[in-house]
């Protein structure tokens, strides 16, 4: 299930160039009651078959959107999709 954020909270934006470890796969508005918003198929689609790093999904609900997110361990400097 999805963690669920405040309304408050934001997030940076950086290019791809500069470090980071997590990036937006999917937005999608989500029902109050959804138990999952299927990452883990998003985020392989999104990454392909060879990505520059080992890529974990996750997601989160604010406000009637749901968020797919792939994530990286270490932060990298490239997108986490294969070439």
């Amino acid at each position: 299930m999805p963690s669920t954020l405040s309304p408050t909270t934001t997030f940076n934006r950086v290019p791809c160039t500069e470090p980071h470890d997590s990036e937006v796969v999917s937005v999608k508005a989500v029902a109050q009651y959804t138990f999952s918003l299927h990452c883990d198929d998003n985020v392989t689609a999104y990454v392909g078959d060879d990505p520059p790093a080992t890529v974990h999904s996750s997601g989160w609900t604010m406000n009637g959107t749901g968020v797919c997110t792939a994530h990286v361990c270490s932060p990298i400097t490239t997108s986490v999709r294969a070439p």
